[in-house]
């Protein structure tokens, strides 16, 4: 999608085992306060908590998808290190 000369591009991030939807509310917020991200929604239905998807919509010439899988590596890692 192009919008004022700027090239949207749409991506997804898998969360494999999402802890609670406050988790869920941080990450999407973590995700709209970056730059050349336009929208984030989910699938989640407060049921099932594995393998929620994040739909990004965000500007190619501002994030990379190697910025995205980034995220997607550090929402997945939760707090499995504390």
């Amino acid at each position: 999608m192009k919008l004022l000369g700027i090239i949207f591009k749409k991506t997804n991030i898998i969360i494999k085992d999402l802890c609670c939807e406050y988790c869920l509310k941080s990450m999407i917020e973590e995700l709209l306060l970056i730059k050349g991200i336009e929208k984030v929604s989910t699938n989640f239905d407060y049921i099932n908590k594995k393998d929620v998807i994040l739909n990004i919509k965000y500007d190619k010439e501002l994030i990379s998808k190697e910025d995205i899988k980034i995220l997607e590596d550090k929402f997945n890692k939760g707090d499995k290190d504390e």
